[in-house]
């Protein structure tokens, strides 16, 4: 083992280290990820050296420079489609994010979608009219808007003012979907929505949709693992 391909088995220790650590977090798997993206460099790196040595010979020096460049390119291109929201990044391999969408994975999940986007949204409604709002659940980064001034003290918000007809501000991570939460994504028509790649990662729906949603699956049953 070379001393350049030594420094991949290195990089990896060093995460697996930190999460051995008995104060490590079990949970919020990106910042545990986090570290293995310099490994993930470095293994990339000296696969490319082994392509670029495989094919010296061979008068194909051009496509072993080419193909990582070519990766590089897509994540970048990637980056600029999906910016801000770069945690719903999937690459070109599946199809991007509409292939994500069309196998069912996770389209979003931190609720970064509840940002700058979402937040001017609200404010220029609410500068019209009064506007209220509901979320899936009581998360605790809306009552840090809040206090942070982020979410205007004048919009009240299910769990922390009362309401009486709620926009419902439903984020696209269908792993956590209700009934209505389903019916409302493939019936719904929603009063806002933001998308990348053609896809909607967060829609707002009127109260008088997400009323017709719980009408609609009042007696469909909630799934055992969102009742834990």
């Amino acid at each position: 083992l070379d001393r350049g391909a030594a420094v991949w088995p290195l990089s990896w220790l060093v995460l697996m280290v930190v999460r051995a650590l008995p104060n490590a977090p079990g949970h919020d798997g990106l910042r545990l990820f986090l570290p293995s993206i310099a490994s993930l460099a470095v293994l990339a790196g000296i696969g490319a050296g082994c392509l670029i040595d495989a094919l010296r010979s061979r008068r194909l020096r051009w496509l072993a420079i080419g193909l990582p460049l070519l990766a590089v390119a897509e994540c970048l291109l990637g980056i600029v489609q999906l910016y801000p929201y770069t945690l719903s990044y999937y690459n070109h391999a599946i199809g991007g994010l509409r292939g994500a969408e069309r196998w069912g994975f996770e389209l979003t999940y931190y609720w970064d979608t509840a940002g700058p986007e979402f937040l001017n949204w609200v404010r220029s409604q609410a500068e019209q009219r009064p506007v209220e709002l509901r979320f899936p659940s009581d998360l605790i980064n809306i009552r840090f808007l809040r206090e942070w001034g982020e979410l205007p003290q004048h919009v009240p918000i299910v769990g922390l003012e009362n309401t009486q007809r709620p926009y419902y501000v439903l984020q696209r991570r269908r792993g956590l979907y209700y009934p209505y939460d389903w019916w409302l994504d493939q019936h719904g028509t929603p009063s806002m929505k933001i998308s990348r790649q053609g896809v909607d990662l967060l829609r707002v729906y009127a109260f008088e949709e997400a009323f017709r949603a719980y009408e609609a699956t009042r007696d469909v049953p909630i799934p055992e693992y969102l009742r834990q």
